[in-house]
């Protein structure tokens, strides 16, 4: 009999790369100005925040 299991390969442990506390994105967002660039940027960060993108 042939070992079914023989062609599973074990898992890789990897850590999740830290991520920002709720505090620290407020702070974050707060720290960008309300011109014209500063709202476009703060849409930005806050979807890819809110979104759960880690760049």
């Amino acid at each position: 009999m042939e070992n079914k299991n023989s062609n599973i390969k074990k898992r890789i442990k990897t850590k999740l790369p830290p991520f920002l506390s709720e505090d620290e994105i407020k702070k974050l967002l707060g720290s960008i100005s309300l011109s014209v660039t500063g709202i476009r940027n703060r849409a930005i960060v806050s979807t890819m925040s809110y979104a759960g993108l880690r760049v």
